[in-house]
């Protein structure tokens, strides 16, 4: 019956991804507000290469696949993410069992730009005058096994983006759903991320254009090659860009270590980095309730973009 329920989800998820993303004009690069959605989340899911919507068990989920959150119980989590230029994000996020009643969870995400200062075609070197930039959100997640194999769960979300003494504010939700095959700890995940109407800028006298957000489907699966060996497979379809498959690998040497790497197979970013562009790697080690983590992507010719995490779990 589960399996019956499970591809009926899968099959909805698909035709209502393809409808969408129909109406929306195939590739669209450059033409979402608010980009700051698409970074991703977690040392561990972007050392696999941003293949984690089918692992879907640590916090990182709340960004990839709502629907994994009943997998972390009682969790508090932090990411540092060290951007291209000095440009730092910021992830926090709670999970909290109920019991039969499912799984709660809040998470506040933060981009600081800096301030950076003007130029304009007069003045190329500076104006002497700075602006910020900065993006901001916050979020809640509800979630609930169905059975012990089946889950879902739903974030509702408000942001806001300030560049120059103007705002754009929004808000969107995420769906998604998780499946626990049942043999060598095979998982198919499946989510929708960042539906929501237009935004665009305030605060000032002109009346700027509005913009969708970007609007991303995924749909992975991960299992045990081996004992100690995790292989994930996804592949991502945002409204703003062409599809991405991405695969990752994790080897547990010991019980409290964790190594993992990971690529995009495509839509890399162009050459000239650090390793090989798209490639990705990590590590993370567990001292009793506690785990540290971190990972680093290949950017191409921006270089290496960090990552760093502390979570902890009851």
């Amino acid at each position: 019956m589960v399996k019956k329920i499970l591809i009926f989800i899968l099959a909805v998820s698909v035709v209502s991804a393809d409808g969408i993303f129909e109406s929306l004009g195939g590739q669209k690069v450059g033409t979402t507000s608010l980009v700051f959605l698409k970074i991703g989340i977690g040392t561990r899911a972007t050392g696999l290469g941003g293949a984690f919507v089918g692992v879907a068990d640590d916090p990182s989920t709340f960004f990839w696949n709502p629907g994994g959150v009943p997998n972390l119980g009682n969790s508090v989590y932090l990411n540092v993410i060290s951007l291209p230029e000095n440009v730092t994000m910021s992830f926090i996020s709670i999970s909290r069992e109920l019991g039969l009643y499912g799984n709660v969870g809040l998470f506040i995400v933060g981009l600081d730009a800096g301030y950076m200062e003007e130029t304009d075609e007069y003045h190329p070197f500076g104006t002497g005058r700075y602006f910020h930039y900065g993006d901001y959100l916050i979020g809640t997640n509800y979630s609930k096994k169905v059975t012990d194999r089946f889950s879902f769960g739903i974030n509702l979300k408000g942001f806001m983006e300030e560049f120059y003494g103007l705002h754009s504010y929004g808000f969107g939700f995420d769906v998604g759903t998780f499946y626990l095959v049942g043999y060598r700890d095979i998982r198919i995940g499946v989510s929708l991320s960042n539906l929501g109407p237009d935004v665009k800028p305030a605060g000032d006298s002109l009346d700027y254009l509005s913009f969708s957000i970007p609007i991303v489907y995924r749909m992975g699966v991960s299992g045990l090659i081996f004992e100690k060996f995790r292989a994930s497979l996804e592949l991502d379809k945002p409204s703003d860009n062409v599809e991405t498959l991405k695969i990752g690998g994790e080897l547990m040497p010991i019980k409290s270590v964790s190594l993992y790497g990971g690529m995009k197979l495509n839509a890399r970013p162009p050459s000239g980095g650090f390793l090989l562009p798209g490639l990705s790697f990590g590590l993370d080690a567990k001292f009793k309730k506690f785990k540290v983590g971190y990972s680093a992507v290949d950017m191409g010719v921006l270089g290496l973009v960090h990552r760093f995490s502390l979570e902890f779990r009851r």
